[in-house]
C-alpha cells in the first residue's frame, strides 16, 4: 500500500522539524514537502490523518528507489502508535530523538502559545493542570491539538516510551538521537541517520533554524484568534484562511522570544523527572547526567 519506509515518531520539540527538513533535502529520501503534512500523525487514535488513501497520497510522488518517510511525533506518546507501524510495516526504521525533558517541556508549552492551542498562563498554571487535563474524557476527545501536547510533563517520560518500541521493533531498526548531539555538531548526526537509512552518508544538506519559538503578548488572544478562525470561518478554504490567521496571530507576537524557565519550577521538574532520567539513560546506554541538576540531587 506504499506505506513509509521510516518513521522520525519525535520527541516533540527536539529538533524533529530541522531533521524532517535535513532529511527531505536528500535525493534519495522523499519526505511530505509541505510543513501541513509533515506531521500525518495516522498511526494514532486521536489526532490526525484517518483516511487511509488520503495518507498513502502523501507518498505518491516518491520514486521507487527514494526511502519514504514521515514525521509525526505524536508516534512517541501515543502507546497504539508503535504497534499500528510495525503492523504495516514490520521493516520500518524508527528516529527518536530526545531532549532535556525540562527544557523540551517549557519549548512545547511556549509553542502551543505561539500557535494558539494553549489558553492557560503562564507555564506553571498549565503544569498545574495537567493531571486534571490526562484524566478528563472530555478534554482528551475534545481539545484543539494533539492531546498529548498538553501534557507537557508527562509526554518527557521518556523511559516508556522507548520501551514501547523496543518490545516491538529490533533494537537495529530503532536509532536514537540526543538533541544537544544534534545542536552542536548537527552534520555528524545528520551523517549517521542517513547511514541508517542506507542512503548516501556524504550529501550535505542547507542546515538552518527552523521552528522557532516567540512569545505573545496575551496567550487567551492568541487561542481565541486561532479557534475562532478555524472553527467559525470553515467555508473558507484552507490556502485563504491560513494566511489571514497567519497575519492576526503575527499581530499578537513579541519581536523577543519568551523568557526563561523560572528556577523553582526548573529545580521543581528536574526532581520529578530524576528517576525516569536514570531509566532512559540505562535503557538507551547514554550518558544523561548533564540532564539532571545538582540542585535535584
Amino acid at each position: 500500500m506504499g506505506y513509509p519506509d521510516f518513521y522520525i515518531v519525535g520527541a516533540a520539540r527536539s529538533g524533529t522539524t530541522s531533521m524532517w527538513q535535513y532529511l527531505r533535502q536528500h535525493p534519495s529520501i522523499f519526505m511530505p514537502g509541505d510543513i501541513v503534512y509533515k506531521e500525518p500523525a495516522y498511526f494514532t487514535d486521536l489526532y490526525g490523518l484517518s483516511d487511509l488513501n488520503q495518507y498513502i497520497a502523501l507518498f505518491s510522488k516518491a520514486s521507487p528507489d527514494q526511502a519514504c518517510g514521515e514525521a509525526s511525533t505524536a508516534y512517541l506518546s501515543a502507546p497504539e502508535s508503535p504497534r499500528r507501524i510495525y503492523e504495516k510495516r514490520p521493516d520500518a526504521k524508527i528516529i527518536i530523538m530526545l531532549r532535556n525533558p525540562v527544557e523540551r517541556a517549557y519549548s512545547l508549552y511556549c509553542w502551543m502559545v505561539k500557535e494558539g492551542y494553549e489558553f492557560l498562563s503562564p507555564f506553571e498554571d498549565a503544569l498545574k493542570e495537567e493531571e486534571k487535563r490526562r484524566r478528563n474524557p472530555d478534554f482528551k476527545f475534545n481539545n484543539p491539538e494533539n492531546f498529548y501536547n498538553y501534557l507537557y510533563f508527562h509526554s518527557g517520560l521518556y523511559s516508556e516510551q522507548i520501551i514501547r518500541y523496543l518490545e516491538i521493533f529490533p533494537a537495529n531498526q530503532i536509532h536514537i538521537i540526543l538533541f544537544n548531539e544534534f545542536i552542536n555538531d548537527s552534520r555528524r548526526v545528520i551523517k549517521d541517520v542517513y547511514s541508517f537509512l542506507g542512503v548516501e552518508p556524504n550529501f550535505i544538506p542547507q542546515l538552518g533554524i527552523h521552528n522557532v519559538s516567540g512569545a505573545v503578548y496575551s496567550t487567551k488572544i492568541q487561542y481565541i484568534t486561532r479557534q475562532y478562525l478555524e472553527n467559525k470561518i470553515k467555508f473558507a478554504p484552507q490556502r485563504i484562511r491560513n494566511p489571514i490567521m497567519r497575519t492576526l496571530m503575527g499581530l499578537n507576537m513579541k519581536s523577543s522570544q519568551p523568557p526563561g524557565i523560572i528556577p523553582e519550577t526548573r529545580k521543581r521538574l528536574q526532581k520529578k523527572y530524576k528517576n525516569d532520567i536514570t531509566q532512559t539513560a540505562e535503557i538507551i546506554g547514554e550518558n544523561l547526567s548533564h540532564w539532571i541538576l545538582p540542585s535535584s540531587t
